[in-house]
């Protein structure tokens, strides 16, 4: 019999539409190495899947789960849980995040320092908040309607763009 051990740091499955909670599950438990993982645009991926990276890959260090579009905060607060070591979260393009997604990852990811939450539904009052919040935080992506008036005065009367983070607003109509 041999015996063999594969020692993965980096997992990049972005654009695999047919992914599925188990086949997540399945490469997760190789998860105590495992330092990044990219998911982007896997549809089939629900808060289970998800739940097995938080419950395996404690070392993760960036996340890239942009367009899974079934990912709810409940397994987003489970991956502030199980993946501290965060230093890059790009949770794009989500649908279902409300800020407690943001105040999980605010009061847990201390080591957080690049967030994408382009096209998700929070309020830029909530983005505010959870920016000021995150010490360690150098890069923050994000849009607002352009229609939202009260958020650009917000922004305008925020020091959100002098506070030592690169911030990258983008409207959308």
């Amino acid at each position: 019999i041999l015996l063999f051990s594969v020692v993965a740091q980096e997992l990049s499955l972005g654009g695999c539409t047919r992914l599925t909670d188990a086949g997540l599950g399945a490469l997760a438990s190789i998860g105590p190495s495992l330092t990044t993982l990219r998911i982007t645009g896997s549809e089939l991926i629900t808060d289970y899947g998800l739940f097995c990276v938080a419950d395996w890959c404690h070392r993760l260090k960036v996340l890239d789960i942009c367009s899974c579009i079934q990912i709810s905060d409940k397994s987003l607060v489970q991956i502030t849980r199980g993946c501290r070591e965060l230093q890059q979260l790009n949770i794009s393009h989500l649908p279902m995040l409300t800020k407690v997604s943001l105040k999980a990852i605010a009061s847990r990811c201390h080591d957080l320092r690049w967030l994408d939450i382009t096209s998700c539904q929070f309020l830029v009052k909530d983005i505010l908040d959870f920016a000021n919040q995150c010490a360690s935080l150098k890069n923050l992506q994000f849009s607002i309607l352009a229609s939202d008036k009260d958020a650009t005065q917000l922004l305008e009367e925020s020091n959100i763009q002098t506070s030592g983070v690169d911030v990258h607003i983008s409207q959308s109509a």
